[in-house]
């Protein structure tokens, strides 16, 4: 899935018809591990319960990588977007990863004034950080384990820093940037 890009998503539900069914789908745009009301896909019936359908657009500022999408389908409650752990009687919770990405597999994150990038993403061995704008004093680079977990701080001297990740096992790390004035992350995924 492409960032800007709209999408049009087909749920086929084997279901037995005794109850109106309803399905919903949310995909985890901000990367927060939480199925925001803000990231909810209504999908609607063909009529006969069993298929669904629903359009959506990936949106700006979504971070890249890999990320959650929840799909639920319950033959008891109506599903609402603020709904996404919903306890029901009859129905499946179904989680799937979907990879969000963007032209250059490059995700710059940040407002107008400042900004900041890591490249590669997917990184192998080094990962090199960017910044865009007039930073602030203490400027510093925090590598966490998904966690939270600081792994490693590296003072920032310029406007590019690389760190060397060859040592870390696989997996997914967050690279956060800061100074007085900004604070960015960014989610890098280490093979």
């Amino acid at each position: 899935m492409h960032i800007g890009s709209g999408y049009n998503y087909v749920v086929t539900i084997d279901s037995d018809f005794y109850f109106p069914e309803s399905v919903a789908a949310w995909i985890d745009y901000n990367q927060n591990g939480i199925y925001d009301p803000a990231e909810f896909i209504s999908l609607v019936s063909d009529g006969l319960g069993g298929t669904f359908t629903g359009s959506f657009t990936i949106p700006s500022g979504t971070l890249t990588g890999q990320t959650g999408m929840r799909i639920l389908s319950s033959d008891d409650v109506f599903i609402v977007g603020t709904e996404p752990c919903e306890n029901f009687e009859v129905g499946e919770a179904a989680d799937f990863i979907v990879t969000i990405a963007v032209n250059n597999e490059v995700k710059t994150i940040g407002n107008s004034d400042f900004s900041m990038r890591a490249y590669p993403n997917p990184v192998n061995s080094s990962v090199t950080i960017q910044t865009f704008g007039i930073p602030g004093n203490n400027r510093n680079i925090i590598l966490t384990d998904i966690t939270g977990r600081t792994i490693k701080q590296v003072p920032v001297s310029s406007d590019q820093t690389v760190i060397d990740l060859s040592a870390l096992d696989p997996g997914i790390y967050l690279i956060k940037y800061e100074d007085d004035v900004h604070a960015k992350v960014v989610k890098i995924n280490k093979q």
